[in-house]
C-alpha cells in the first residue's frame, strides 16, 4: 500500500484536505483541497521557526505586514512607498512612540508640497493625511547646541536665542562679547548697501560715554547736539551740518601797545580753524598765536602785545573745535 501511495498517478488526500497532493499538476495543499497556481499553497498561518531563503520574488497582499526583529537590514538602494497606491495622499515614515497621539514620523506632506519633522495624532491605520501635533527638532538643525544652525521657524518663534557670541531676538542682534567689535566682512571691492526709503540712525551717547577713537569712527554726541568724528584715531572732531553752519565772521580789535589777549566768541575753536592779520600781516597759528576755548580769547604770544593802533583781524567760522 505504501508503495502503491508513493507511485501514485491520481490525487492523495488526507482528513479531506489537512494534507492534499496535486498530482497532476504537482502541487500541494496544506488544509485546502485546491492548491491552486501554487507548488504549496498553505490555507491558514504558517510558522518558520528557522531562517528562510526565498530566492524569486516576494509578493504580500495582505493590508497588514508585521516584521518582529531587532535591526532589518535592506540591500536596495532605495525603498518605494505608495507604488500602486492612490495618489495625492501624505506619504512617510511612522514611528510608534507609545503615547496616543504622540507619534513622531517624517513624511512628505502633499498639500504643503514639502517634506515635515513633526509629532502626530496620526497611528499610520489608515492612508488619510497626516494631522500635525508640532514640529519636531533635527539634531544640529535647532540652536540647542553649539554646533547648531538657525532653523527660520525656530527663529521666528522663539523669544531669544544664542550663536556663538549673538544673541537673536525677533528683529534685534546682540553682541554679547562685552567691548568686541561688530564685524561685517565684503570681500573684493564690493560695497555695503543698505536700501529702503527709511534711514541710518547712528550711535549715541554723551561725552563720557565715548568708545576709544578709531580712524573712520562716526557718532552723535547727545551733549553738544553734533555728529563727531575722529580722523586721526585720537582726537574727536564735531562735523557741521547743515542746521549748524554759519557764516564765516570777521573779528576786528585795535591794539594799545600792551593787549596780548582779546576776546571774542567767535574765536572759541583751535587756533588753527582760524585765519589772523595784524596790519595785514597773516600770523602763524600755535606760533604767534593760541586761542582757548573755555574763555572765547585769541592771545598773542612772543611777548609782544601788538602796537598801539594796530588793525587786528580775526576771520572764523571755517570748522568747529576740536573737543
Amino acid at each position: 500500500m505504501l508503495e502503491s501511495n508513493l507511485t501514485r498517478s491520481t490525487d492523495l488526500a488526507f482528513q479531506t484536505n489537512l494534507l492534499y497532493l496535486d498530482v497532476t499538476n504537482q502541487r500541494v495543499g496544506i488544509k485546502t483541497a485546491a492548491p491552486g497556481n501554487f507548488a504549496l499553497d498553505v490555507n491558514g498561518t504558517a510558522r518558520f521557526q528557522d531562517s528562510v531563503s526565498i530566492s524569486g520574488d516576494l509578493t504580500v497582499s495582505g493590508d497588514t505586514t508585521v516584521v518582529n526583529t531587532t535591526n532589518m537590514e535592506i540591500e536596495d538602494n532605495f525603498i518605494m512607498l505608495n507604488n500602486g497606491g492612490s495618489t495625492g495622499n501624505d506619504a512617510g515614515i511612522m514611528i510608534n512612540r507609545g503615547a496616543a497621539g504622540d507619534n513622531a514620523v517624517f513624511y512628505w506632506d502633499e498639500a504643503a508640497d514639502k517634506f515635515k519633522i513633526v509629532t502626530t495624532v496620526s497611528d499610520g491605520s489608515t492612508v488619510t493625511n497626516i494631522t500635525d501635533t508640532s514640529f519636531a527638532r533635527l539634531a544640529g538643525a535647532d540652536p540647542v547646541d553649539a554646533q547648531d544652525f538657525i532653523t527660520l521657524n525656530h527663529l521666528a518663534t522663539a523669544a531669544t536665542i544664542t550663536l556663538g557670541d549673538f544673541s537673536f531676538s525677533q528683529n534685534r542682534v546682540t553682541l554679547n562679547n562685552t567691548n568686541a567689535d561688530f564685524e561685517f566682512d565684503s570681500t573684493g571691492t564690493g560695497r555695503f548697501v543698505l536700501l529702503g526709503t527709511s534711514g541710518l540712525v547712528l550711535p549715541s551717547g554723551t561725552t563720557a560715554q565715548r568708545p576709544a577713537a578709531y580712524t573712520g569712527i562716526i557718532r552723535y554726541n547727545t551733549d553738544t547736539s553734533k555728529y563727531e568724528v575722529s580722523q586721526d584715531g585720537s582726537t574727536w572732531t564735531a562735523l557741521r551740518t547743515e542746521q549748524t553752519s554759519r557764516e564765516v565772521i570777521k573779528d576786528v580789535f585795535t591794539g594799545d601797545g600792551s593787549t596780548t589777549t582779546f576776546v571774542s566768541v567767535n574765536v572759541a575753536t583751535a587756533p588753527e580753524n582760524i585765519i589772523v592779520y595784524i596790519d595785514g600781516v597773516m600770523q602763524e597759528p600755535d606760533q604767534n598765536y593760541t586761542t582757548d576755548g573755555s574763555t572765547s580769547s585769541i592771545t598773542f604770544t612772543g611777548g609782544d602785545a601788538p602796537h598801539a593802533g594796530a588793525r587786528i583781524v580775526v576771520i572764523s567760522g571755517f570748522a568747529d573745535a576740536q573737543v
